[in-house]
């Protein structure tokens, strides 16, 4: 499952995924994205500028946007939400 809301307005980006479908893997490498991982499953590990972190169950994981994320096995039990910084334009 995947959702975005794009607004041409002011140029916010918000997406949320469950990794299903790994096309959004890209876009957990963008520097402009400020990125939250929510896991609900067993402990998995996940790379934050290429270091290996284990996230824990009921964990969540915060990356800045120059921050890279990369998950390398689907997880079903993962969620992600990424945003710019646009979103919150007033």
């Amino acid at each position: 499952m995947q959702h975005y809301i794009l607004c041409p307005k002011s140029g916010g980006l918000f997406l949320f995924s469950d990794f299903k479908d790994r096309s959004f893997q890209n876009i957990l490498g963008s520097s402009a994205l400020y990125k939250m991982v929510y896991n609900r499953g067993t402990a998995t590990h996940v790379y934050v500028d290429n270091k290996r972190y284990t996230l824990k169950q009921n964990e969540i994981l915060f990356c800045k946007p120059l921050n890279s994320l990369e998950i390398v096995a689907s997880q079903e039990d993962l969620k992600v939400m990424a945003l710019n910084k646009d979103v919150y334009k007033p």
